[in-house]
């Protein structure tokens, strides 16, 4: 039977699932990532709800980094910030496929395998938008002098564009608003089926 792994849509709720995933074997035809709230339920499948775990973000990352490279590593991170329901499907089938590679930190070289052109688009569209918004966001001034910018991205950039103004103004006190972002609350486990 076909295992499903719901995670949260957070860094650390990916990287979570791709670990049991892992560090139970899986293989792509075996096993699904699903996001909650993205979830399309299929027939004949389990579903395991994962728990975020810092330990088990922390131990993909390290592996990514050390076997796949850095770009690869910030390619996969760009990936995860996607606005999109297959993003964990796609950077897991990425890990997959740089395990059958002799040299696996040349994995997004193989943009003829579906999962990495995948992992591989979604960066290119976390990043352009990302750098958009380095250009284009404009700040207005609140009372007491504070540098107010709001924004409404499609994707999660504000992780990819807060060091940018960071380090452009870092005499002003300034806030960048994503409009987008919902506070999160954490379902109970019957609402991942």
């Amino acid at each position: 039977m076909k295992k499903i792994y719901v995670c949260n849509d957070t860094i650390t709720g990916i990287f979570s699932a791709i670990y049991d995933a892992w560090k139970e074997g899986r293989e792509e035809k075996e096993c699904g990532i699903a996001i909650k709230g993205m979830l399309e339920q299929e027939l004949f499948c389990e579903y395991i709800l994962v728990e975020e775990n810092l330990h088990k973000e922390q131990a993909v990352e390290r592996l990514i980094r050390k076997h796949l490279g850095g770009q690869a590593y910030a390619d996969i991170w760009h990936a995860s910030l996607a606005s999109d329901k297959d993003k964990a499907d796609a950077i897991y089938g990425t890990m997959l496929a740089a395990r059958r590679l002799r040299d696996s930190k040349k994995v997004m070289e193989h943009l003829s395998h579906p999962q990495v052109e995948r992992v591989f688009e979604l960066s290119r569209k976390v990043g352009s938008e990302a750098h958009n918004y380095k250009g284009f966001l404009r700040f207005r001034e609140l009372s007491g002098g504070i540098l107010y910018g709001g924004i409404a991205p499609k994707n999660r950039i504000l992780t990819c564009i807060a060091p940018h103004f960071a380090n452009r103004l870092p005499q002003e006190n300034w806030l960048i608003h994503d409009k987008t972002c919902l506070l999160y609350t954490s379902p109970s486990p019957r609402d991942a089926h």
